[in-house]
């Protein structure tokens, strides 16, 4: 970018050269230079009481003085936004340079924030002082400037080398003692000379050490990201806004956003066949700009994947669900664990080719987390699924599989594993039909719907709540409402300021009891045990935190994660009378309970469960058959059919919000205003009558056109068919509405393929909620038969 004004006469006067440079240039070579006269803007940015108006120029009266060539082809009135100013003295700084630009011929106008907006329509002007516009300032195309320079160099008789490396300078005495230049060595030859300039930037100390001549410059990343289109933002200025340290330059139809940081990367070693190379772009780095160039032109934030991440960093979350790129996926105990991570980059490098299979599980950096029931459900025949580093129980098997140390497929001198049971069940998941292991999983899931099964959970998120403000907190926090008697738990939803979903989890109101993790004089403002989904339950707690830390709640949130141990048992009430003293664990237990216990009490509760259990019907069941009677009975599972990207009258989740309450909640605007006005996607439940599966991403159609995608597809066991959650989008983008859900013909699309479905806004198992309830006056659905 040339910005003409600036503090220094000798500086003014060369860029004045090079603009006249430019400017003559095509004529004289018959080549475009590259030089784009679109403006420039600095700005001056902060609320202003009183202008000084007779400083101001209406953009009418702005003359048309040049004839470069423009963006647009035509003649446009050229306008340079210079560094929005933070301050009122940034913007006496800019009358100062138009000053000085008055003794040196450079035309600039500081304009009032309403001007500035009609010359740049896409900019927020909320905050300003005022603005110094250069109209005479532009791009300049680096590669299109050498051209027209190179041109002209030839025409004036110069020889110009390409693909010609310096490989040293030669240098002799002279007659006082001290060393000069007397030629260039190159690949091709000797150049004679006694003259070099040295032009080479980055590798100037390189150039200068061949001479024994220490160039005093350090190398520093640079960071800029090009934008996708933006519409509306052909001939718009170039900013600099200099108190936010970002600059904003024309390019075509998109915009160059860069800056310059506080805490720029070092090179410590540039190699020298660089020239024409990128770095990976650094966000930590990077991001420090992005404020700023969104808080300026506001239309940033919505243009393409940058955009998501400039939503993300400004906002806090995402406009769309980037739960997969977001670090907190993993927990700091994996991020800091070096064995971890090189053995999930290698395997995830060596299987980037592989099928993507809906049941894989890693080999790699395995049993890094482990319950404390793990080696009890290993030996009675459990496969295990790996979720952020935590190895939980995926499904039972009549005979052990346990899991062995990274084998690196064989690489580096590891010799592969031999008889390895585990891999072996995997490869029984390596398809896109049913496994042969189907059937395992759906007694699994018949034992908990007519007799009793057992699922170790204990890789939940387990987090206490307490202190002065608790109550105030998770008022804020939770959707629902927590006006709750102590010992109830409440099923609700953390909201993000747009209203979408950042979890959905139970929130336990504690009784002040000495049997608790915590001490009891932590409930004095209140106490809440929160439990969270495992595989998100550090989002969960980043959540939690950041909220917190920006209300400047005065709490204590604990984590007892690893510390404790989380033992569900699920079965029919008539199985109820087994409640038993569980002997030497004297626990008196009702199917359908959860045990929240610490760890090392796990082993012996388990053990006497299944004691008094077993001659019952309770048999050990896993996450796959969780996933299945989950998704039969309509509960939904967060980063599957709830996500940050819906909000709960979307997901129809809308009865976890105390609307009917006048408590504020994080949120809320968007649930009323969703609430009042309809919502332009909505969840919707189908089934399939032909016995194929489903897995997430079938297309949904109705009527012959495509309205949405299954986000998460089962076999509902009880049911005897395949079901699946997916979000329905109106052809028309109109409100979808119930009667719109209802009225139409629907079809999944699998692997290219229609099949005739059936759509259910509620769930088709247990539509009344009676089991729940503990009523089980009617019989299970007649299932259809499997194969």
């Amino acid at each position: 970018m040339l910005w003409q004004l600036r503090p220094n006469d000798v500086e003014i006067q060369l860029l004045a050269h090079t603009r006249n440079l430019l400017l003559s240039l095509e004529e004289a070579t018959g080549v475009f230079p590259g030089f784009t006269q679109n403006g420039g803007l600095f700005i001056a940015s902060g609320k202003a009481s009183v202008l000084n108006s007779d400083v101001y120029y209406l953009l009418n009266f702005i003359p048309v003085s040049c004839n470069t060539r423009n963006v647009a082809g035509g003649n446009y009135k050229w306008i340079v936004i210079s560094n929005c100013c933070l301050s009122q003295e940034r913007l006496e700084e800019y009358k100062r340079l138009k000053t000085i630009g008055h003794a040196f011929g450079v035309e600039s106008y500081v304009l009032s924030p309403e001007e500035t907006k009609k010359l740049y329509p896409l900019m927020n002007v909320d905050d300003l002082y005022g603005t110094l516009y250069v109209p005479g300032d532009g791009n300049i195309d680096p590669a299109e400037f050498c051209t027209a320079l190179t041109r002209g160099a030839k025409q004036l008789g110069a020889q110009v080398v390409e693909k010609c490396p310096v490989t040293g300078l030669l240098t002799e005495e002279s007659w006082n003692g001290k060393r000069r230049v007397s030629g260039v060595s190159t690949p091709i030859g000797t150049i004679k000379t006694n003259c070099i300039v040295n032009c080479s930037g980055a590798w100037s100390p390189d150039i200068g050490a061949m001479a024994k001549v220490k160039v005093p410059l350090t190398v520093m990343k640079h960071a800029y990201i090009v934008t996708e289109k933006i519409p509306g933002i052909e001939n718009m200025p170039n900013v600099r806004d200099h108190d936010a340290s970002v600059y904003l330059r024309l390019q075509g139809d998109s915009l160059l956003v860069g800056g310059y940081e506080p805490n720029p990367i070092f090179i410590d070693e540039l190699g020298r066949d660089f020239a024409f190379g990128l770095y990976e772009l650094d966000w930590d780095v990077f991001s420090v700009h992005i404020e700023g160039a969104v808080n300026r032109v506001p239309v940033l934030e919505k243009i393409g994947i940058r955009s998501t991440l400039a939503t993300w960093i400004v906002q806090g979350r995402p406009s769309l669900d980037m739960f997969g790129y977001d670090i907190r996926r993993f927990t700091p105990r994996l991020t800091g664990n070096t064995q971890w991570v090189k053995e999930r980059s290698h395997e995830s490098y060596a299987k980037n080719y592989s099928i993507v299979f809906p049941h894989d599980e890693p080999l790699a950096a395995r049993l890094a987390t482990k319950s404390p029931l793990h080696k009890v459900l290993e030996d009675q025949g459990c496969l295990f699924q790996e979720r952020q580093g935590y190895e939980r129980p995926g499904w039972f098997t009549p005979c052990p599989a346990p899991l062995k140390p990274y084998d690196f497929y064989g690489s580096y001198g590891h010799k592969p594993h031999s008889n390895y049971t585990y891999n072996e069940r995997l490869q029984d998941d390596y398809t896109f039909q049913f496994p042969t292991h189907h059937s395992q999983i759906e007694r699994e899931c018949l034992s908990c719907r007519e007799k009793a099964a057992v699922f170790d959970m204990s890789y939940f998120g387990k987090f206490y709540l307490t202190g002065k403000d608790a109550k105030k907190a998770v008022d804020w926090i939770c959707s629902a409402s927590m006006d709750r008697k102590p010992g109830t738990t409440v099923y609700t939803c953390f909201l993000n300021k747009k209203g979408g979903i950042e979890a959905d989890l139970t929130v336990s109101i504690l009784k002040p009891e000495k049997k608790l993790a915590i001490e009891p004089d932590l409930l004095e403002g209140g106490g809440y045990y929160i439990a969270a989904g495992g595989g998100s339950s550090y989002s969960t707690w980043s959540h939690l935190q950041s909220v917190i830390q920006e209300q400047k709640y005065q709490v204590e949130l604990k984590d007892l994660s690893l510390d404790m141990a989380l033992i569900s048992v699920q079965g029919p009430k008539r199985q109820a009378p087994y409640i038993a003293q569980c002997s030497s664990a004297q626990l008196p237990l009702i199917l359908g309970w959860e045990i929240h216990c610490p760890s090392e009490s796990a082993v012996k509760i388990y053990q006497a469960l299944m004691e008094v259990g077993t001659p019952k019907g309770l048999i050990n069941a896993g996450y796959r058959a969780l996933d299945s009677l989950s998704i039969e009975k309509g509960f939904r599972h967060w980063h599957a059919d709830v996500r940050m990207d819906t909000t709960p009258h979307e997901a129809g989740l809308a009865f976890t919000c105390k609307l009917k309450k006048g408590t504020p909640f994080l949120g809320r605007e968007k649930v009323e205003e969703q609430n009042q006005n309809g919502v332009y996607k909505k969840i919707a439940c189908f089934t399939l009558d032909e016995h194929v599966p489903l897995f997430g991403l079938e297309t949904i159609w109705r009527n012959g056109l495509p309205v949405g995608h299954i986000y998460r597809g089962e076999y509902a066991n009880a049911l005897g068919k395949s079901i699946g959650y997916g979000y329905i989008h109106h052809p028309e983008k109109e409100l979808v509405t119930a009667d719109f859900l209802g009225n139409g013909t629907y079809e999944l699309e699998s692997f290219c393929k229609k099949y005739n479905a059936q759509i259910h806004l509620k769930s088709p198992f247990d539509p009344g909620n009676k089991r729940i309830k503990g009523i089980y006056d009617e019989p299970l659905p007649v299932r259809m038969k499997t194969s």
